[in-house]
């Protein structure tokens, strides 16, 4: 089945502001950005915007290794890239759920104790892994924003349990494209998203082709 998205969204919440694509990665570049977007399905969509978000819900749903950053609340800057979480979520299980996005205002919010890898380098990619092993990371964390790793992810982290080939991974998941294009920033405290405000939702239209 191919997927054919439509980057225009019919329109759920009227609340005002103004739609940014994916800018260039600059220092600080997270912290400035005041709109972000969140994939998902338009009922989770509907219950973030009623209930607000709730950085522990992955923590209680999903297993720990299922992130790059670890169990988190989901952010990009990148427009498509949302709009392709939001395919995908609403694909799963036994449901066809409108996908969605959730658009977020949360400029100057991140003051708090933060870790970033603009780059996809070592760091970064142990990082994720130790994240898709299951290995707790840092507690005291707040926040993670970095790269998305390629969607090999799955078969490169199978691969190294069974040879334990740190550099094979790390060049499995490598995808320059990926690098300069596609962003996710995890927010991880509660207390952080408390003070984030949904802007609005928006029910994303999409043309499937079987």
């Amino acid at each position: 089945m191919t997927i054919n998205l439509n980057h225009s969204f019919r329109r759920y919440n009227s609340a005002g502001g103004i739609m940014l694509s994916c800018k260039s990665k600059s220092n600080n570049f997270y912290k400035n950005n005041k709109y972000w977007y969140h994939g998902t399905t338009l009922n989770a969509a509907k219950s973030i915007l009623k209930n607000g978000i709730d950085p522990l819900f992955a923590k209680k749903h999903l297993p720990s290794n299922t992130y790059d950053f670890g169990p988190a609340f989901y952010l990009t800057s990148n427009k498509s890239q949302a709009i392709k979480w939001a395919v995908r979520k609403s694909s799963l299980g036994l449901y066809n759920l409108d996908p969605a996005i959730v658009i977020i205002n949360m400029k100057n919010i991140l003051t708090g104790l933060g870790k970033e890898f603009p780059e996809m380098d070592e760091n970064w990619a142990r990082f994720v892994l130790n994240n898709r092993l299951g290995y707790k990371q840092l507690d005291s964390l707040e926040y993670v924003y970095g790269c998305i790793a390629d969607g090999s992810l799955t078969s490169a982290v199978t691969k190294y349990k069974e040879n334990k080939d740190f550099a094979s991974f790390k060049k499995s998941v490598y995808n320059k494209h990926y690098e300069t294009s596609y962003d996710q920033l995890a927010l991880i405290s509660e207390s952080l998203c408390k003070q984030i405000t949904v802007d609005r939702i928006k029910i994303v239209r999409c043309k499937y082709n079987g």
